[in-house]
């Protein structure tokens, strides 16, 4: 009898350490993703530019754990897109050149991304696969994009003093219009979990854009562009 009495307290005392432990299915996480992100010069665009650099990145992603191994969600995240001419030619009044400046040009102030997620999961286990204290996910994201612009165009006076001190008005940045469009891609990542529902982690995020917009000083003709996006955050994560 004594036996049977520490067997079944055993068995109950293991049940509930997996019930508060176990990677349980239908659980709902939150995360927030805080990095940079930078682009690929933009193809089919007139404006395309010479080089890039990493502009601010934030993203907010609910997920839901479907099976121990896959889960779905929902992301919005927004960063900025712009690209750099470094040597644009300045020329005076007979076309002769005077110098080069830099011309940017700023394709989205923000550009906000709805993205839908499924995710393969590696969980990593401790104490016989009772305890979830990392997970591993590879998935596909894809959905609509919005790109929010002015169409501003900002401009630099230089004055000429190596000949008649003539001041010459140049582009310095010129701004797309709002316009819309499509993302796919990949995401991969790791969350540690400092404690059962709170996590901590890392994650590299390549996706494809293709946006419509318009630019009203080509009449229409430089009215889309393609480019790869490519986002590094850090994570912090809770899930119950």
């Amino acid at each position: 009898m004594r036996f049977l009495i520490l067997s079944a307290m055993a068995l109950l005392g293991t049940v509930s350490l997996k019930a508060q432990t176990y990677q349980e299915l239908n659980r709902f996480e939150l995360g927030l993703n805080i990095g940079a992100a930078t682009t690929s010069l933009p193809k089919e665009s007139l404006y395309r530019g010479t080089s890039t650099y990493y502009e601010p990145f934030m993203g907010l992603r609910a997920l839901y754990t479907i099976k121990e191994y896959f889960q779905v969600g929902f992301e919005v995240n927004n960063t900025k897109w712009s690209t750099t001419d470094d040597n644009v030619p300045i020329t005076g009044l007979y076309n002769q050149p005077v110098r080069t400046d830099t011309l940017t040009y700023v394709f989205a102030k923000n550009a906000v991304s709805f993205l839908f997620h499924a995710n393969a999961i590696i969980p990593l286990f401790r104490n016989y696969r009772y305890d979830n204290v990392a997970n591993v996910h590879l998935g596909i994201s894809g959905g609509p994009v919005k790109t929010f612009n002015d169409g501003a165009i900002t401009t630099k006076d230089y004055t000429n003093t190596n000949n008649d001190s003539t001041t010459l008005t140049y582009m310095s940045q010129y701004n797309f219009q709002r316009g819309s469009g499509w993302a796919f891609g990949f995401q991969v990542g790791y969350t540690h979990y400092i404690k059962d529902h709170v996590g901590i982690g890392v994650e590299y995020a390549p996706r494809f854009y293709r946006v419509r917009t318009w630019d009203a000083t080509m009449a229409g003709r430089n009215s889309e562009f393609t480019l790869w996006a490519h986002a590094i955050s850090l994570s912090i994560r809770y899930r119950w």
